[in-house]
Formats: structure tokens, sequence, C-alpha cells
């Protein structure tokens, strides 16, 4: 009798144990829990923590844009923050015991088991999948880089419809990948049997917003032709639809019709919440919120921070180094105050900004007076910092310092924050540490929910942590077979591919192959080369089976992809194949893909075109005689080759302008409308600001060359593909317009002034074989070469008085090149000398040429 009412009295507990955690437990089926995005869930976790399992992707996430410039000059900016980080983690959502996400790295969305941290299913779309998936009826919906949305079942990973959200049906180089130049950068907002998302982020590619009817994708309304670039997670009100942009500030539209209703002051980013009728948006640059009323469009407040969690009349604020729990009330009372502090304190932060740059440029005695007023700015900003303080103590609840941050949550009464290799937990009602453990990675995603805490990184690592103490978590990382293709027959025939690729010379940028069949050709290619892979093939059973294969090998993704498309009318925009092969046609004798369309695609300046079929000489001879384009060959027998030179009429772009004439025209016969034909880095961290008015990028061969801060980089001028980048100390110019263009370029060298010499590096290896020295022509004076123009074998100088020039990055300099009547830079003689070799030519100096220092002209 005793066991037996033990036995009932354990039941009864186990079930009231069960219903306390299925009533307090709760999912979170969208990025930040909803579609406020509020980050705030009922969910209550007790520290500490343990870690139940713990799973690394196969591949790390690709984030779309890189980091930042360090300063903006042009605004006295200094620590700018990112703008767009929507997609530096895998971002995590659950329901039930399902966790989902999309991987931008290869190229799927995935679905694990809460439980145990086991891959369930995983279902490839198009391209990058950059956003977190949403959930709603058992279906996941969810935006790739391919142009698609994508339906699928919760359970099962099974399509259930897709969209077609395209205006253009194009494939281009993108953030380094093939994608469409229509991709979905928004997540999907599903409610009351609509989805709603837009497509595009170029206007004159097409950028739309569409409402579908959830059940199966049909089109409920369709707003085309607008001017906005929507990158990021959707907010949606009862009435309302809040689009981030990005660099821009969020655009607002109305749910009933669609239609635009407004764009919102302030700074741009992609954190934005709503909080009762309140919009808080922004976060990039120097990391500042606004607040906004949405029923009467005025600005509440400010908040120096990166991001905000509302609840009640309490306010959770990450910034750089603190967490604050503010009283919303006593700060917006006393933000008056506040406000004019932080006005006052930025006018002198200007003032101070300023002087610290005109001190580069002063004398020592100057020196003195400018520290002294510096000195003095920095008093008074201390005090006004002081009082900013005390203002803000009014509405501060608790203060926790804390080290660099990426994400925060708030679950029941503790709040979750995400850091630089770690995660904390504070107690929302004091700001005690409740809670630390250590991570790989930076953590920008942050979830809880059903009794577990979720965190994913930047390293492609996700964690499980829950107060159920565990002694060995389980850890799960996908396993790569070295090759699912095993030994077969037609090994000796790929590697005959892969060597007659490796022969051209060809080994960065895109391979295209035309006719992927089942991935083998793309796998050989990958392991071989240094080539990013993309096949298209017009099968959709062997563009599944391809893709599985290989990712099982670990390649699929950001190395090789695989696209469906037409192979009579490749999906691809002009000239962006560096390499075109063919498995189809390697394995069949046949190919449905004219040799004018593997033309239209293949990149000028020596894009190569190597397809075959062994024994099909006949076919291979009547496929290239088929074409209109000269230039084909067929080589032993089965080979049809073509290199790819300069496109007719093709101009360039050697000088600053232009040529060395100074004709600003290089006579391409370029005309409008234009496309885009890539995007993507080298992006701005190492570029100088424009409002620096720099050196012109140069163009010539097919190669692009950046003029970078102490640096250039070379990429491929039709596809993006960095091709070498080299550090040339002392080669900063700026405000080229008043000064001269001090790069050039040839078919074989880029020539860099630098100080007193120029260095000529290699246009295709980026190495500098030799450096030419500037004639010193004035007795005890040291000049610097200054202006360089190239024709035949002359290189043309300047030799300009050292420090002449506007070298010191700076705000005071980029008024000093707007308009006209400004400082210009003069040189005191120029020269002449033989380009490779050195020597001096002639040089000419107060109206008197000189031929190896003998007089041959004058005035």
């Amino acid at each position: 009798m005793t066991n037996s009412f033990r036995l009932t009295g354990i039941i009864h507990l186990v079930l009231l144990l069960s219903m306390f955690i299925s009533a307090s437990a709760e999912d979170w089926p969208t990025y930040n829990h909803d579609y406020r995005r509020s980050a705030v869930t009922s969910e209550k976790l007790r520290t500490p923590l343990y870690l139940q399992w713990h799973y690394q992707a196969q591949n790390a996430p690709r984030p779309a844009w890189p980091a930042p410039a360090k300063t903006d000059y042009w605004h006295r900016e200094d620590n700018l923050k990112p703008r767009v980080i929507y997609d530096r983690a895998f971002q995590v959502i659950s329901v039930g015991d399902d966790i989902f996400f999309g991987s931008s790295a290869d190229d799927k969305v995935y679905c694990l088991d809460a439980r145990s941290g086991k891959e369930k299913w995983s279902f490839f779309t198009g391209g990058p999948v950059r956003l977190a998936p949403t959930f709603a009826d058992g279906r996941l919906y969810v935006g790739s880089d391919d142009g698609f949305v994508y339906c699928l079942t919760s359970e099962t990973g099974e399509l259930v419809w897709k969209l077609d959200a395209r205006t253009q049906k194009r494939l281009i180089p993108g953030n380094e990948r093939i994608i469409s130049v229509n991709p979905v950068r928004t997540d999907v907002i599903v409610e009351n049997g609509e989805a709603t998302f837009f497509a595009g982020m170029f206007v004159n590619e097409g950028v739309q917003l569409f409402t579908v009817r959830a059940s199966d994708g049909t089109i409920i309304r369709q707003e085309s032709n607008l001017d906005l670039s929507p990158q990021g997670y959707l907010l949606a009100s009862r009435d309302k639809l809040f689009a981030p942009t990005g660099r821009t500030t969020p655009q607002v539209f109305s749910r009933r019709d669609g239609v635009r209703i407004g764009v919102l002051r302030g700074n741009g980013g992609t954190f934005a919440i709503l909080a009762d009728d309140e919009l808080i948006y922004g976060g990039g640059d120097l990391g500042e919120l606004n607040a906004r009323d949405l029923n009467k469009g005025d600005q509440i407040a400010t908040f120096e921070g990166l991001q905000m969690i509302v609840t009640g009349d309490v306010s959770y604020l990450r910034s750089d180094d603190e967490l604050s729990a503010i009283s919303r009330g006593a700060y917006l009372q006393n933000y008056p105050h506040w406000q004019k502090t932080v006005e006052k304190k930025s006018d002198l932060a200007e003032d101070l900004w300023d002087l610290r740059e005109r001190r580069k440029l002063a004398s020592k005695e100057e020196i003195r007076k400018i520290d002294k007023k510096i000195a003095d700015l920095v008093d008074k900003i201390s005090r006004i910092e002081e009082r900013k303080e005390n203002i803000e103590a009014g509405g501060v609840i608790w203060k926790q310092d804390i080290g660099a941050s990426f994400s925060m949550i708030l679950a029941g009464d503790i709040i979750f924050l995400g850091g630089a290799d770690k995660i904390d937990a504070f107690d929302a009602g004091t700001g005690v540490t409740l809670w630390s453990q250590k991570v790989k990675g930076d953590v920008y995603s942050l979830a809880t929910a059903n009794g577990r805490l979720l965190a994913s990184t930047t390293t492609g690592h996700i964690y499980c942590f829950s107060s159920n103490k565990t002694l060995l978590p389980k850890k799960h990382r996908a396993k790569t077979v070295k090759n699912p293709y095993g030994k077969n027959k037609r090994d000796r025939i790929y590697a005959e591919v892969v060597r007659r690729v490796k022969q051209t010379g060809v080994d960065n940028g895109y391979c295209l192959i035309v006719g992927s069949e089942d991935g083998r050709l793309a796998y050989e290619l990958a392991k071989h080369t240094n080539l990013t892979i993309v096949g298209v093939e017009d099968d959709p059973d062997k563009v599944e089976k391809s893709r599985r294969l290989l990712d099982k090998a670990g390649l699929y993704g950001a190395r090789v992809s695989i696209q469906p498309g037409s192979l009579g009318a490749l999906p691809y925009g002009k000239y962006f194949a560096n390499v075109i092969v063919s498995d189809k046609m390697l394995l069949t004798g046949k190919l449905e893909t004219s040799p004018d369309e593997i033309h239209r695609v293949l990149k000028p300046f020596g894009g190569v075109v190597c397809i075959g079929s062994p024994g099909a000489g006949e076919r291979m001879t009547a496929w290239v005689k088929s074409s209109m384009v000269p230039g084909w060959e067929i080589k032993d027998d089965s080979w049809a080759v073509m290199r790819r030179y300069k496109i007719d009429g093709a101009g360039e772009w050697t000088h600053l302008y232009a040529n060395p004439g100074n004709t600003a025209s290089s006579l391409d016969p370029v005309k409008p409308p234009l496309q885009i034909q890539w995007f993507g880095k080298p992006g701005p961290r190492k570029i100088i600001n424009r409002h620096s008015r720099t050196m012109s990028t140069l163009f010539k061969d097919g190669r692009l060359f950046i003029p970078a801060d102490n640096r250039v980089i070379a990429v491929d001028a039709y596809n993006g593909t960095l091709l070498w980048e080299r550090q040339v100390p002392n080669s900063r110019i700026l405000g080229a317009l008043k000064d001269c263009g001090n790069m050039a370029v040839t078919d074989d060298y880029l020539y860099i002034a630098a100080d007193d010499k120029c260095r000529a590096i290699d246009v295709v290896t980026g190495e500098q074989p030799f450096t030419l020295q500037a004639p010193q022509l004035i007795a005890g004076e040291h000049r610097q070469w200054g202006y360089v123009a190239l024709v035949d074998n002359q290189i043309f100088g300047s030799g300009k008085k050292k420090g002449a020039s506007f070298t010191i990055l700076g705000r005071f300099n980029c008024d000093q090149f707007e308009g006209d009547f400004r400082e210009m830079v003069m040189s005191d003689y120029l020269f002449s000398l033989d380009r490779k070799t050195g020597e001096t030519l002639w040089t000419y100096r107060d109206g008197v040429v000189f031929n190896n220092t003998i007089v041959i002209g004058g005035d």
C-alpha cells in the first residue's frame, strides 16, 4: 500500500510539474520573438544554466556586408558601428521541440531537435538565406538571395510553395556569390492568413512589396517600382508596416493597401522595435537610437545605445560599454534638459575635433596655443558630461559595465546579453550578474523557448542551455565525406578536364559549368583549383542530387553552388564567368546551349571556354560552326576552346582623368539604360572617404585598380573577384583635383608615386619588381614625386616640395576641396624617365629643358 501511495504521489507530482512547465513555456516563432521585435518573453529560466548540447555548422556564417569605415571625417564621427548586421550569425527561432535557422554559408534552412541538437532535416534554396525563417501554423516562411520566398512544412521541411519575387531573371555576382539582382533581404511576416515581404535592393532593378496568401502563395497585393532598399527584419503594428533600409532610416507602409505612408528621420541601421505607440530605431554609426511617436510623428527622445528593450515603464539599454535599466517616465521628463546638454557637448566635441586636426599641421609655437585650447575644451566637455550623467541619474534605475556586446533579450526577470565569446545573465530588477558562460564567437543571436536558452555565434556555433544539470553535453558537427562520388570509370575523364582548365592559367574567379549533371565536375574543380564553381542544370532532380552530394563533401555554398535554369537561355548577366566548362557535353556529347550564349556570359580580357567530349569530334566541330562569334578552335579533335579578349570599342581609364591628355573620356560606347554588373567587396574599411577626393579608380584590360589608404586593391572589373592587395606606404593623396594623379597603369605595370619614388607593381600578381627614383634637381632640398603620366616607354613626373600635398585625413581638408579659388599643389620641375630602367631622359625647370644635364631648349 505504501509503495502504491508513493507511486501515485510521484505521478501526481510529475503531472503537476509538467503542467507548470507547459504553462510557463513559450515559443520563439520569429526573430526577437514577435513582429514588434520586442525581444521579450514571459519564459522564465532559473540560473545557473547548464550546457545541454552544442551544434557546430559545417561552415560559419558569410555576412553580406563587410565592416564599415572606422572614421567618417565629413561628419566628425569616429569608431563607427556597422549598420547592417542581420546575418552575422545564424539567427535561430524555436517552436516546441524544434529549432530553425537559415544559412548564409550553404544556402539551406535547417531544423534541429531542441532536446538533443541533432539535425532533423534541411532544405536547399537557390541562394544564401540571410534572415531567420518565420513560423506560423505548422509552416516556415523564408526568403533567399535567389529572389524566391519559400513555404515549408515545419515537421519535414517539404516544400509547400515558392514564389518567384523577381522583376529581373538575371543572376549576377553579389556579395561574393552568384545571386538574383532582386534578392529577398527581409524576413516574412505572417498574420491573418497573409504573408508580407519585400524583394529587391536596387531601385533601378526593381523593388517590390508583396502580400500573398499564406496557404498557397497566391499574390493578394503587389506594390512595384519602390524607391527604397529594404534590408533587415520588418516590424508590424496593427495598421502599419515598417521596413528597415540599412544605411537610411525605416520607411512606413500601410498594411491595408501597401501604400507608402512616409520616411522617418534620424540614423540608419537595421535595429528597430515597436513599443506601444513608439518606434525606436537606429543603432548604426555612433550608436544612437531614435524614439518617435507613431501617431503624431514627433521625435520623443534620443538614446545613446545600440539596442533597447521596453517593458512597462522600464527600458533596458545596451550601449558600447554599459547595460542600463531606465525609468521611461523619468527619462522622458528629463529629456529636454538632457538633449540641450548633449547638443552643447556635441558642439564642443566638434570644436575639439577641429583643434586636434589643426594641431597636425601646426608649428611648435602654434601647437602650444592649440594644446591650451584643447585642455580647456576637454575640461568643459568633462563638466558637461558630468552634468549629463546627473540628468540621466534621475531616470537610471541601475547600470552595469559590460564589454563588447551584440545581442540582448529579456526572459521573465532575467536579461541575457550576448558578448564576445560569452553570454551573461543579469537580474532585470537590480542589474546583479547571475550567470556567465564562455562560448566560441560573438553572440549575435539569442532566444529563449520552452525552458531553453539558445545562442548562435559568428563562428557557426549554436548552444543550448537549460536549468537541468548535465555532465556530458552532446556535441554535433556535420561530418564530411572525402569523396561522395567514389571511384569509378569516369575518373580519368574528369582528371583530363581539370588538367585542361589548369593549363589555361585561370585559377581565380568564377567557373561556370553549363549542364552540371550530378555535380561531379564541380567537385573535381573545387578540389583542384581556387575557382568559385557555379553550376546550372535544367533537371530539378539532378540539381537536388548534386547539392546533397557536394554538401556531404563540405563544399556546397560559398565554394560551389548549383542553380536551376534553362540551358538554352542561361539565367546570368553578361561577362561574369572567368572559365566555362560543361559536364553534360563531357558525358553525352550534346548541349542545348549555343556557343554564342556561352560567349555572352564569358568574361572579356582573358575569359576561357574549354568544352569537350572525348570521341565526339564531329559534333564538337558542328557545334562550333553554329557560332556567329569568331575565335573558336577545336583542340585535340574533341575540345572546343576560346579565349575572349577585349570588347570591340571598349575604353580604358589609365590616369586620373582617363589618359595622359586629361580628356576625362574613355571613348567607351556604353549607353544607358545601365544594369548592375556586380556588387560587394572590398568595402569601405580600407578605402579613403569620398569627401577627401582621392585618386580615381583605374581600369585597364579587365582589371580595376582601387586606390585605398596607403594601399591599392585590384579586382576583376567584370565580377568583383579580389585579385590582389598591396600596401604602398606614403601613397595617400587627397584632393587629387587640387594636386595631381599619382597613379597610372600600362599593359604590364601599375605605377604609384609615394614620397620621392614611384613603385612599379605587376598588374597580374601585385608584386613590386622595381622602383623608380625621382631626380633631385635642387641642391640641399628634398623633392617628392608628384605627377604621374605614361606615354609609350616614358614615365613623366614632377618634383614638389615635401609636405605640399594634402595627405592628412580630416574634416578640415574636406572643405579645402570644395568650390573654386582654393589652394593648389604646385611642382618646381618636371622630368621624364624610361619607365622600366629608370634612366632620366630629360628634365624641365625654370623654362629650360635639360637632356641628361645638357641644355637642349628654353623659353
